[in-house]
């Protein structure tokens, strides 16, 4: 099981920038652009399974903003990563007792530029128009 993200690749396309790689078997792409209106980053994930329909994994418009180029992309992978690690509900499982978190730990999902839990305005994947 690989441990970091494989064949990352930037690229361009006009205004837009994009960061992609593989992790577990999905491929990740993360598309920013810089927003003068704002003075940030703001950018969209999308994951996508062999065959199947790439799935969008932040809202639109987008509510995910990065301070710079290069966090935009490591908080867009870093969101990604999250949401493939989490353990999946599995139907007719018994639930146990959670332990309870750390006392400092953060919720799964930060948005590391603004520190607000991804619930907060973030859906589940979604598939695109």
């Amino acid at each position: 099981m690989p441990s970091k993200l494989e064949n990352l690749n930037e690229t361009k396309d006009g205004a837009r920038f994009s960061m992609e790689g593989d992790w577990l078997g999905t491929h990740i792409t993360v598309v920013t652009a810089y927003d003068g209106n704002y003075d940030d980053w703001p950018y969209h994930v999308y994951l996508q399974t062999g065959e199947s329909p790439r799935q969008r994994l932040t809202t639109r418009p987008t509510t995910r903003r990065g301070s710079t180029k290069l966090s935009a992309f490591e908080q867009g992978l870093l969101l990604a990563v999250n949401s493939l690690t989490r353990a999946p509900k599995s139907a007719g499982t018994t639930t146990t007792k959670k332990e309870a978190p750390a006392p400092n730990a953060r919720p799964p999902f930060v948005d590391m530029g603004t520190q607000m839990p991804s619930h907060v305005g973030a859906q589940a994947l979604m598939p695109l128009d």
